[in-house]
């Protein structure tokens, strides 16, 4: 099974844990990438993940984080509190991380 494969048959059975959205109400989905949008691991997988879960109401929500441009000492802690905010903001009932750096700065902080 290619990582692709594995990571949209992890994003489902995740999603099939979570309880029916009441009201008709999309679920809201915040996907937080380690690096910038023209990767093309990153593309690819969110074809994928959008592919599976096509037939469900799903409102998408997305941080680039791009952790592989040099920065200032302080970045990877600013981009992170950017993207916890943006969680508390939108109060989705999935996040994805997508790669190392997003979950080691952002994933670790909701669990």
């Amino acid at each position: 099974m290619t990582k692709i494969s594995t990571a949209i048959l992890i994003v489902i059975l995740l999603f099939l844990t979570i309880p029916t959205v009441s009201c008709g109400q999309p679920y809201k989905v915040t996907i937080m990438f380690s690096y910038s949008k023209d990767l093309l691991w990153d593309t690819n997988v969110l074809k994928g993940i959008k592919s599976a879960l096509k037939d469900m109401p799903i409102d998408y929500t997305y941080f680039y984080m791009d952790t592989k441009q040099p920065r200032i000492p302080t970045y990877m802690k600013e981009i992170a509190s950017k993207a916890i905010k943006l969680i508390q903001k939108v109060k989705p009932d999935l996040v994805i991380t997508m790669d190392d750096n997003a979950l080691r700065l952002v994933a670790k902080n909701f669990y």
